[in-house]
């Protein structure tokens, strides 16, 4: 019987060359009876568990190997290295460490990602246990033969066959377009010359002759390359899996090349294997030790916590359990483990490092609790064990940590110290062809028009909850049908499409995994490196780390840990204060009025207008309702929101099928909210063990249909047991199948509700310390600055300017107010700034401008960040000239370098006075902005407007229009649809597109807050558009449809003017009071014939004013408006 045996097959984790994915190889090897494959991917061994796992499933033998760029010769031209490749292959267990050594090396010791590689002496150092395969054209031996270095090629191969003697192979390759038979000659004299064994490979890129066009397709799409082009690179046509046969008749006159394929094979005796949990120890004492620590620590953390409880508890109950958890985990042999998390916890609390209380289902166990992991009792929170380590259920736990984000690598560093940094590590990910972003991809390298690329894209539906794979998208929708039928660049676009979807794309780091091992990493798994991450990356996905027995423990960042930490911080500066936020009340009112009245800017969860005008119908008074809103608030469970909302104020009576049920659903007013629930009805009402309920719940979640059938049967037979009618029984396990697949997870609901409440109870109670906390959380988005800024307004808290004198790079609070921090001013650096404060801190506050800009120096300014300070304000304190410190930038540049250059060379000198007498700037003699320059100056700082808005110039005007301002939207909006006024500045769009046109989401902006307005009329858009009326800045009015709905606030634009032109035919009145005799001679200048009425009064001795009796109208030229404003003889007001 023939044989032969492929050792070059790459797969798609050979990113962007290879269209192979390994189930399908694996099945086509069954198909084609191969008995044995070699996995041979670029650079990389990111796919070798999976291979050996899909291989060894459809029995046959899988071989790892690696083609590795090594550095073989230093002497070439622009100090540029000589790479060629090898091919490697792991021959014993020996061999695959060393293999797993190198390309691990060639990551961690390489400048490049794209060419990873090892020098010659190191790949000799670490040979022992591989084949080595060269002599395809990339090949070293490949390149010194076409280089015509034939002894230098001669002296490689001495090399290698020195240190592995008949493992060297070299490599004879006949693809029919890139053939070249002298080539093959020169590789045949060496093996005989040097008694070498030749061996047939032929590169696999894709599975069959059809699939070389999606091969080459995806050549391009990695290369940003078009099909049509013809001087690109390209794979032969030949580059696919060919059979036995084939491979036979190529080899007819080389049969040892042949038969070498199954000699390798023979010698090969290794693949990448699973392994049980290799978790470190967490002392140096032995596994049964850990156990005893375990239950030492929780059973003394647990009376710690028991003795600051607040409420009333049966302490036998606690005991109890935490008894059966212990048994359940050290059964389970997870002690290790629960003890590693508690210990970097520990520490970072201990180092003043913000932990959230819980996240996922770990919140559910009483030892997580005690042994400080989680803050939240599960017992008084009705939390399960089960749901999180089930007995029945054996797999690794999975606590996942939210530290914040300033500060998580500080516990990661922590990690590394206490275990090794060689066995600590980030995750990889790998990022694949998505319907939509392979048809983009396919359409760009066929050349297609973008319109019809997008069309095409927008037919397939887009729901990351229930993704649509391509050939589903097509077999449902007859248009795209159509347009695949009738077209066919369309139907090449989607069948190139198909054959791409899924295929890995790119790498990327796992945002919060990490894995620490019992040994260096290297040993078990082989490492990439990230140049976004300052540690090694291992090459498996988390679910092959997993199965090679690394266990993943989450470090994720949350932003509002931060905040709350900060704002902590703030409150504690008070002298009377010892705040902890995790000592405070969980039944504070004002905290549940600021919820109820939807104050929720800042607070975590609840800041989407969908959801601030769902818990204003909440209206909130417990923890519970925050847990169960946060639950709800989902697709799916949200259409259970309104029967919650009605039963808890009374307007709907719970109904429960037994009074069973009763007792467990009460708390959610007869609605199944949560996965607990379905487990303890289960427990309940069937029998059911919590493990077993736990198992029932995962398979109607995951719609397990066997699984469902089964438990059908069993639930019914245990509730007959129990005294419950069969009919209502079934009924009742209809219940819970149908809300098990919408039920939220307890454990992370209640964790984060807590969250929730500590950000709701700093704003209602510590307003000044939370909004400034924020505020620097959110120091470089000026669109969140502004939000918090108007929000912070409400709550009449002052917002001071930007000084140089005055002001810190972050927020601060001064005496009651908050001082605006020079960082959030545009192009000013941060590092800089903290400079100058520490002169002004240690010399004193800057006497003028030219004070500031020597002590500052060149050195910490440069053009644009004087420019923003100057736009901001921050020079106030100098000069309230803005627009005159703005035209003289380049001149206070020069001047500060002439500045420093007089110093040097007077200090330089031994007879010259080293005081120095420095000479006044004279700054550009402008005029000062009007308010409408400033302003624009302000948001060109800002990114928004600080002093004043832009809309209080039209104020007068505005209230004669009825216009509704952001702050009494909430009041004016109801049910039913109603016409409003609205006017704003423009602070952002979103222009989106769908199967029925364009559309546009807009933020506006007037003195009292945000709103945000849509736009469904794609006619209404372009044009819009087309008038610049949708540019950032742009000052409108807006007549709009706005109604409150199931989802939240809709204003609907009707009709968008600019401003001026909507209000042009609006009379006002000037008044004008005049303080002075000279004004008169001001106002006589500026009277016209036309122009804007005037009342004139003139004030007597600064109290009462007297009106001007006129027997006709008079009229102010518009243009002198801003002038007469200037002059302080003058008061103007309109009316």
């Amino acid at each position: 019987m023939k044989t032969f045996i492929h050792l070059r097959a790459h797969s798609d984790y050979s990113l962007g060359m290879s269209a192979v994915k390994i189930k399908e190889l694996a099945k086509k090897c069954v198909e084609y009876k191969f008995p044995a494959i070699c996995l041979a991917d670029h650079k990389n061994l990111f796919g070798a568990l999976e291979f050996s796992q899909a291989c060894i499933k459809s029995g046959v033998q899988p071989i790892i190997g690696c083609v590795v760029k090594v550095e073989y010769d230093k002497k070439t031209s622009l100090n540029r290295k000589s790479l060629g490749e090898v091919l490697l292959i792991a021959k014993n267990k020996q061999g695959y460490q060393n293999l797993m050594k190198i390309v691990s090396h060639s990551f961690l010791s390489s400048d490049s990602l794209e060419d990873p590689n090892v020098s010659i002496n190191y790949l000799l150092e670490n040979i022992e246990g591989l084949i080595v395969l060269t002599g395809s054209k990339e090949s070293i031996l490949g390149k010194y033969v076409l280089d015509n270095k034939f002894e230098d090629g001669a002296i490689f191969l001495e090399q290698l066959k020195k240190k592995i003697k008949d493992d060297l192979y070299l490599e004879v390759q006949r693809n029919v377009d890139t053939y070249n038979e002298e080539f093959e000659q020169n590789i045949l004299k060496y093996a005989h010359d040097l008694e070498l064994g030749i061996v047939a490979t032929n590169d696999i890129y894709f599975l069959t002759p059809q699939m070389h066009i999606a091969q080459d397709a995806l050549y391009c799409i990695a290369e940003a390359r078009k099909l049509e082009e013809t001087e690109r690179p390209s794979v032969s046509k030949d580059c696919y899996l060919k059979s036995t046969e084939e491979m036979f008749e190529l080899f007819k006159d080389l049969p040892e090349a042949i038969e070498n394929t199954i000699n390798i094979a023979k010698k090969c005796l290794v693949y990448s294997e699973t392994s049980k949990p290799l978790l470190p120890s967490f002392s140096t004492a032995n596994k049964a030790d850990e156990d005893e620590i375990l239950s030492e620590f929780a059973k003394e953390g647990l009376r710690k916590r028991l003795a600051k409880l607040q409420y009333t508890i049966d302490e036998e109950e606690y005991f109890k359990r935490l008894d059966f958890e212990l048994s359940v985990i050290i059964k389970m042999k997870f002690a290790g483990y629960f003890l590693i998390v508690s210990d970097f916890i520990k520490w970072s609390k201990n180092n003043g490092v913000p932990v959230g209380p819980g996240r996922g289902s770990g919140a559910g166990s009483l030892v997580a609790w005690a042994i400080d992991i989680t803050d939240l009792d599960p017992i008084k929170f009705g939390l399960l064990f089960e749901r999180f380590l089930n007995p029945d259920r054996i797999s690794m736990p999975d606590f996942d940590i939210d530290f914040c984000q300033e500060r998580r690598e500080e516990v990661i560093k922590y990690v590394k110290e206490k275990y090794g940094e060689d066995r600590v590590a980030n995750i990889i990910t790998f990022g694949k062809l998505q319907p939509r972003a392979v048809l983009r991809d396919v359409g760009r390298v066929l050349g297609m028009d973008y319109m019809t690329v997008d069309r095409i894209c927008k037919m397939v539906p887009n729901n990351p909850a229930n993704p649509v794979t391509l050939s589903q998208a097509i077999n449902l929708d007859r248009d795209l049908q159509g347009q695949r039928d009738t077209n066919p660049v369309i139907a090449k676009l989607l069948s190139i499409g198909l054959q791409l979807e899924g295929m890995n794309r790119h790498v990327s780091t796992h945002a919060a995994g990490i894995v620490i091992a019992d040994r260096p990493l290297v040993e078990v798994v082989p490492l990439y490196r990230d140049d976004n991450s300052p540690m090694p990356i291992i090459q498996f996905n988390m679910k092959a780390a997993e199965d090679a027995g690394l266990v993943k423990f989450d470090f994720l960042g949350l932003k509002t840990l931060t905040v709350i930490s900060w704002a902590c911080d703030l409150i504690n500066k008070k002298e009377t204060e010892n705040f902890d936020i995790g000592e405070i009340s969980l039944e504070d009112k004002k905290t549940f009025k600021l919820l109820s009245r939807g104050e929720t800017v800042g607070v975590f969860q609840f800041e989407s207008v969908g959801m601030k005008e769902t818990i204003k119908k909440l209206k909130p008074d417990k923890i519970e309702d925050l847990i169960a809103l946060g639950s709800l608030y989902r697709p799916g469970p949200m259409d259970n929101i309104p029967s919650y909302i009605n039963r808890k104020h009374g307007y709907e009576k719970p109904q429960y099928l037994h009074p069973k049920l009763e007792e467990i659903l009460k708390e959610t007013y007869g609605i199944i909210v949560y996965q607990e629930q379905v487990i303890i009805i289960a427990q309940a009402l069937a029998g059911y063990t919590l493990g077993e309920a736990d198992l029932l719940r995962r398979a109607m979640g995951k719609k397990i249909q066997a699984e469902m059938d089964a438990n059908r049967e069993v639930f019914i037979q245990g509730a007959v047991k129990n005294g419950i009618d069969q009919n209502l029984a079934e009924e009742i396990f209809n219940l819970i199948d149908k809300f098990a697949s919408y039920g939220f997870n307890k454990s992370h609901a209640a964790a984060y509700a807590i969250i929730s409440y500590q950000t709701a109870f700093l704003k209602a109670n510590y307003p000044l310390e939370f909004f400034t906390a924020s505020l620097n959380l959110e120091i470089d988005d000026a669109d969140k600055i502004n939000l918090f800024l108007n929000d912070a307004r409400n709550y009449n808290i002052t917002i001071l300017p930007p000084s140089v004198n005055h002001s810190e790079a972050l927020f601060v609070i001064e005496d009651k107010a908050i001082r605006y921090g020079l960082a959030a001013i545009k192009n000013v650096g941060r590092k800089a700034v903290e400079e100058i404060i520490k002169i002004r801190k240690e010399e004193g506050i800057f006497k003028d401008l030219e004070d500031f800009l020597i002590k500052s120096g060149v050195r910490n300014l440069n053009k644009r960040m004087l420019e923003g300070l100057s736009k901001a304000g921050a020079f106030d304190c100098f000069n309230p000239n803005r627009n005159s410190i703005l035209k003289s930038v380049e001149k206070i540049i020069s001047w500060t370098s002439m500045q420093e250059e007089n110093v040097s060379t007077k200090q330089a000198s031994l007879f010259e006075d080293i005081d120095i007498a420095y000479q006044k700037i004279f700054l550009e003699n402008v005029e000062q902005w009007n308010t409408k320059q400033t302003l624009e100056a302000e948001f060109d700082a800002f990114g928004f407007y600080l002093s004043s808005h832009p809309i209080e110039e039209y104020a007068v005007k505005l209230r004669k229009m009825n216009i509704t301002f952001a702050c009494e939207i909430d009041s004016r909006v109801g049910s039913k649809s109603s016409k409003l006024n609205f006017a704003g500045v423009i602070t952002s769009k979103k222009i989106k597109s769908s199967a029925r046109g364009k559309f546009a989401f807009i933020q506006l902006s007037d003195k009292t807050g945000l709103f945000d307005v849509s736009i469904f009329d794609e006619k209404q858009l372009v044009q819009y558009n087309e008038e610049g009326l949708l540019e950032v800045g742009k000052v409108v009015f807006i007549v709009a449809d706005a109604k409150k709905d199931n989802t939240g606030l809709r204003i609907i634009i009707d009709s968008m003017s600019y401003i001026e032109d909507a209000l042009k035919d609006v009379k006002t009145t000037l008044k004008i009071t005049i303080k002075d005799r000279k004004a008169i001679n001001i106002i006589k200048d500026s009277i016209t014939e036309i122009g804007i009425p005037i009342k004139l009064a003139v004030c007597i001795d600064g109290e009462g004013e007297v009106f001007f009796k006129n027997n006709k109208p008079i009229f102010i030229d518009r243009e002198k408006i801003s002038m007469l404003k200037n002059s302080s003889a003058l008061e103007i007001k309109e009316e």
